[in-house]
């Protein structure tokens, strides 16, 4: 059991079929492109087909994110007092778009099915100065958990970003404001496959099959390999 249930691995996109437009989560898998006229936003809010050959290609997660939040929440093993999503600013496509954020569209539609639930919500007025990355994230969930007094945190993502959230994570624990916290870290793929084989076993291996995995693996081990040696002066810039 755990206080606050994190949900990690934000990201949604616009599904411009709908009518009207509607903001979505991510699916597992996406490839990344960025708007033609401002190659430094990031993602383009319309995603293109999934194409597991592109290069470009990559672990997307928001959905599968959000399902595994819901799967723990059936469970009666975890009652966490509070539940947030991608609790940080928004990614710069978003604030570009003056989209939602991502929180706020994750958190709609878990209280959809959980109407019961204590959900806070990262707001996009929230926005604040400077990068908006899994490091501030965590800082983020975990200053959330001490103003409200919670002393553990159970953290879900996907597989290929729990290795990069450890790492970021324990930082964090080794300051003394957050030294008390007891954090579990919890796989989304595993955590679906776990609560419903039948329903979850296709997407468990597609994903976890993927050459996306593997693109994303490497950039992630190299990353964590340069901060380790902190080639870069600034441990939180290139964990994006």
């Amino acid at each position: 059991m755990f206080d606050l249930l994190a949900v990690l691995g934000r990201g949604i996109q616009l599904r411009s079929e709908d009518v009207p437009s509607c903001w979505v989560p991510t699916e597992y898998l996406e490839v990344y492109e960025a708007p033609s006229d401002n190659l430094e936003a990031g993602h383009s809010p319309v995603r293109l087909p999934i194409d597991d050959l592109n290069p470009l290609c990559m672990i997307g997660g928001g959905e599968m994110n959000l399902l595994a939040s819901m799967e723990f929440y059936k469970n009666k093993r975890h009652c966490p007092e509070l539940v947030v999503f991608a609790y940080s600013s928004r990614a710069k496509y978003l604030r570009l778009d003056d989209a939602p954020s991502e929180s706020e569209v994750m958190s709609e539609l878990f209280c959809r099915e959980f109407s019961d639930a204590n959900v806070v919500t990262w707001t996009k007025d929230m926005d604040v100065p400077g990068p908006s990355n899994t490091y501030t994230e965590l800082q983020n969930i975990f200053t959330l958990a001490v103003e409200r007094r919670l002393t553990s945190v159970g953290i879900v993502t996907v597989s290929v970003h729990l290795p990069r959230s450890m790492v970021l994570a324990q930082r964090h624990l080794e300051q003394p404001e957050f030294e008390h916290l007891a954090v579990r870290y919890f796989r989304s793929e595993q955590v679906l496959y776990t609560a419903n084989p039948t329903t979850y076993w296709p997407i468990y291996e597609r994903v976890l099959g993927s050459k996306a995995l593997r693109r994303n693996l490497e950039r992630e081990m190299h990353n964590i390999a340069m901060s380790t040696t902190n080639v870069f002066g600034d441990e939180k810039s290139f964990f994006a």
